[in-house]
């Protein structure tokens, strides 16, 4: 399948022209800076649009029309990449040609009610019941997060180990806060995110499915966007030079103890990720170095998994949940695991595992349609290299390659959140 670049009245979009899956899919990309007051605001936003509309006032009344509609699936998400905060409108429906030919239109032209036609009154008010609806069900679900003791442990660790990075944007500490957050946009100011999000903050369309041209022409009738250069140079930070090595809070309500290990890789290059990448499967899926060390052959853990974080950081986290008797003895597994990579002949059959998982990952990447469309969203706004280059690397690393970068992983800091149930 080849991806075309197909000219409408208004924007060129990318399309992935197929009759495979018998589905048309659209995205529609909107980019903003990534800051607490638009990251905060677009989670009202993008709520408040599939809660109520002036033409369906409840959610129960859109729901329904999206159900006259065979199902069509419309969806609003948002999700930061660096510095830059991006919001899509994305769109699921059957191929019309497998229907019938106004249903295209219908589907498009409901669309287009819901994310254009915000519902307000006297121009500058929003429906009450719909967005304290909205609040009290997001602060709700804040509140749950924040009382789970392993989200609770990840609140105080990123406030700990990444206060000076964009991982603080978004942070909460308490379901308090949150609410105060959320109520303190005026209605005017969520109008004008919306405003300026559909006239300023465009940045493409990605089409997929045996789309012609009368179809395209009713993509440009239904959102008629004005096109804005993206920005795909993404500038992410994280300065762990201050974080102290050994960091602890206690928890006397719980028994389980948290316990997260974070490594930093010394003059990592975003070029070369995909040596840090083979060394994180070989810690989990792959390998699973992990849970053999620390749970089979020491038995310590409950459960152990690494992160890897980001292409452009070089950052590890080893997770694990113990035991508070178990806390050293499972710092010093985590760091017999590191070791035990720089063993040619453990590296060696764990590599040439990972060849064959991932020859076989990209068949199934191949044949699934989501992964399909998603790594033709990721490729356009270079969320990540290209799938070729990707896999070029991956199969070319050498068993020397892996033992070399893991000489290069450093430890950061050892974070516990101990439980200290009587």
């Amino acid at each position: 399948m080849k991806i075309e670049l197909v000219t409408m009245d208004g924007y060129d979009a990318r399309l992935l022209k197929t009759d495979k899956y018998n589905v048309y899919t659209a995205s529609f990309m909107f980019q903003l800076e990534y800051t607490r007051y638009n990251a905060f605001l677009i989670r009202i936003l993008k709520k408040y649009l599939i809660y109520t509309n002036y033409k369906y006032k409840t959610r129960e009344k859109i729901n329904e029309a999206l159900r006259e509609n065979y199902g069509m699936n419309m969806f609003i998400s948002s999700f930061d990449k660096g510095d830059k905060l991006f919001v899509e409108l994305g769109l699921n429906l059957i191929d019309p040609q497998k229907l019938n030919e106004e249903y295209l239109e219908s589907a498009l032209s409901l669309a287009h009610d819901l994310f254009f036609n915000i519902n307000k009154t006297n121009g500058q008010k929003l429906n009450r019941r719909a967005l304290k609806m909205l609040k009290e069900k997001e602060i709700n679900n804040v509140g749950s997060y924040l009382s789970d003791p392993s989200y609770k442990e990840y609140v105080l660790f990123e406030k700990r180990v990444y206060k000076d990075s964009r991982y603080m944007i978004e942070h909460i500490d308490s379901k308090s806060e949150y609410e105060k957050i959320l109520n303190s946009y005026s209605d005017k100011e969520i109008i004008d995110m919306h405003s300026h999000l559909i006239n300023d903050c465009f940045v493409g369309c990605n089409l997929m499915g045996n789309y012609r041209k009368k179809d395209l022409d009713l993509i440009y009738k239904y959102f008629p966007f004005k096109y804005h250069t993206p920005v795909k140079d993404y500038k992410y930070y994280v300065n762990l030079d201050k974080v102290p090595s050994y960091i602890e809070y206690s928890n006397n309500k719980i028994s389980t103890s948290y316990l997260t290990v974070v490594y930093k890789i010394e003059d990592y290059k975003s070029s070369e990720r995909e040596k840090y990448f083979a060394i994180n499967a070989a810690l989990n899926s792959v390998g699973m170095l992990l849970h053999k060390v620390l749970r089979e052959e020491n038995k310590l853990v409950y459960t152990a998994y690494s992160n890897f974080l980001g292409a452009t950081l070089g950052i590890y986290e080893v997770k694990a949940e113990i035991s508070k008797e178990n806390e050293q003895k499972t710092i010093d597994a985590i760091d017999e695991v590191f070791k035990r990579l720089k063993d040619k002949n453990v590296v060696k059959d764990i590599l040439a595992k990972g060849k064959r998982e991932v020859k076989l990952s990209n068949y199934i990447e191949d044949e699934v349609y989501s992964k399909v469309f998603n790594r033709m969203i990721d490729e356009h706004y270079k969320f990540c290299d290209l799938k070729k280059n990707i896999t070029d690397k991956y199969m070319s690393l050498t068993t020397k390659d892996i033992v070399s970068a893991v000489s290069r992983i450093k430890k950061v800091t050892v974070f516990i959140y101990r439980g200290d149930k009587k």
